[in-house]
């Protein structure tokens, strides 16, 4: 996504103050107007409200960072270290995103740091932009006099979804049930509580500029499919609940998602905390003819567990199953790859050429496919065996490759180091996960299937690669 300029639709975290321009630079004729009036309604153009500190009973601040809820919440606060939420800010994905020249980053920030207390400049509905073009970048700035930097750096925080305020202006914890023993406010609320993913994970199609938009339906994907009335976000992706000591049982906050983490460390306790593959392989059969000198593959594989498509969300990311022939010494005989994913044209900015969808064969829920093909065979069969591989592509090598090279010094304050670690981008930010794998031996028929653990083992093993043996591996297209 990054070797197209125009493209600046990707949702990302930012620091608002470097692209805001004071409102004596813009020229005289500009007529200046508010964000709903030139973009909209949409609920991600603008941010949750600022928040008092939460009171106990006596009147006493309990704070309303996630490191105060974690004073007694420890189980729910350690899960959330470990999520994909608590890197919202520091994904290098993200930062290289958010330098390049176009991107408007009080947009892309306000999904990522998403409550007014972590932002340094005020944003509103009112807040002003130019009422016509392109340029979606503020032309007025107030700073926020209650930012707290610290807040900031815990990106998706407790309080995107637990702190609101009450009608005294007053913050209260939204619960999904009563709690007697609280400590502070509480508001029983379980449906908003279910619905405060569609604002980032399902925004879209906004179309902001004709290339600029976010398109996240993966709300709508749930509704139209097989699940819809009887399952919502939370009921998948934070299952199971542990038994706090101080309070009643709570579900995970883990949100593994879609196997590929923010950092290879995060392998060692994907399974742990929840993650497994949305994709189903359940037939898989290789037949070896000798005297045709090839293998007929039937493979039949359905998005399995998933209420959504798959993949979903950002179209960047893709499934990619491999199969492969290798002779006795290893080497690679024959090989077909098959894309499950989006494909777009991006559009061009300075044209006005709009960006649209050329295709798209994701799986629906519960939807299945047969794949059958046929591979040539080594002349020899012995222990030649065929390989059947399914990868989670998140970042195409092509694409990591261009963000290495973003100028991000403007982003240190946002992660200390980001300079050295962009650069070197693949050593430290996983662009794929293997989520299937089977070897079968055609001379005997025996078969070998990659058990999860070590699935996440491999793809933590990917870190030892180059950038270019990994667009090697993850290539779209056949050989």
């Amino acid at each position: 996504m990054f070797d197209r300029p125009n493209r600046s639709w990707f949702l990302v975290a930012s620091v608002l103050l470097s692209c805001c321009h004071s409102e004596a630079a813009v020229s005289a004729e500009a007529r200046m107007v508010g964000i709903a009036e030139r973009l909209g309604d949409w609920p991600f153009l603008t941010v949750f409200s600022q928040l008092p500190p939460l009171l106990d009973e006596d009147g006493e601040s309990l704070g309303i960072r996630a490191g105060d809820c974690g004073e007694c919440h420890e189980e729910v606060y350690a899960e959330w270290q470990q999520s994909t939420h608590a890197a919202a800010l520091h994904d290098l994905q993200y930062l290289a995103e958010l330098a390049k020249p176009d991107s408007p980053k009080w947009l892309c920030l306000n999904c990522h740091i998403p409550v007014q207390n972590q932002r340094s400049v005020m944003i509103g509905p009112k807040t002003r932009l130019e009422d016509r073009g392109h340029d979606l970048r503020f032309l007025e700035k107030v700073v926020n006099p209650g930012f707290d930097p610290r807040m900031q750096q815990e990106a998706v925080t407790c309080a995107t979804c637990h702190l609101r305020l009450d009608a005294q202006g007053r913050s209260v914890v939204v619960a999904p049930r009563a709690n007697p023993d609280a400590a502070h406010p509480l508001r029983v609320d379980a449906k908003s509580l279910g619905q405060v993913c569609k604002r980032c994970h399902s925004p879209g199609p906004a179309r902001l500029t004709p290339t600029f938009f976010c398109w996240f339906e993966t709300a709508e994907e749930l509704a139209s499919g097989p699940w819809a009335g009887k399952a919502n976000c939370i009921d998948c992706h934070m299952t199971g609940a542990h038994s706090d000591p101080k309070h009643k049982p709570q579900r995970h906050h883990y949100w593994a998602g879609g196997g590929v983490p923010k950092s290879f460390a995060a392998y060692d306790r994907l399974p742990e905390r929840g993650f497994r593959p949305a994709l189903e392989v359940k037939e898989l059969s290789v037949e070896a003819t000798k005297s045709k000198g090839t293998a007929r593959f039937k493979v039949h594989y359905g998005n399995a567990h998933a209420g959504h498509w798959l993949p979903t969300a950002d179209p960047e990311r893709f499934l990619l199953l491999i199969a492969s022939i290798r002779s006795r010494s290893g080497k690679l005989v024959a090989q077909a790859r098959l894309r499950i994913g989006q494909t777009w044209d991006w559009g061009n900015l300075k044209s006005s050429r709009p960006a649209r969808r050329l295709a798209d064969n994701r799986l629906r829920p519960q939807e299945y496919r047969n794949w059958q093909f046929e591979l040539a065979l080594p002349k020899h069969l012995g222990d030649a065996q065929a390989e059947f591989s399914v990868l989670h592509v998140r970042l195409k090598a092509g694409n990591a490759h261009h963000m290495k090279s973003a100028s991000v010094a403007e982003l240190e304050h946002l992660r200390p180091g980001v300079s050295k670690l962009l650069p070197a981008m693949e050593k430290h930010y996983p662009l794929f996960s293997w989520i299937f794998q089977e070897h079968i031996s055609l001379d005997s028929g025996k078969r070998s299937r990659t058990s999860l653990a070590d699935l996440m083992a491999l793809s933590k093993r990917s870190q030892n690669l180059s950038l270019d043996e990994i667009g090697a591996l993850t290539r779209a297209e056949h050989p």
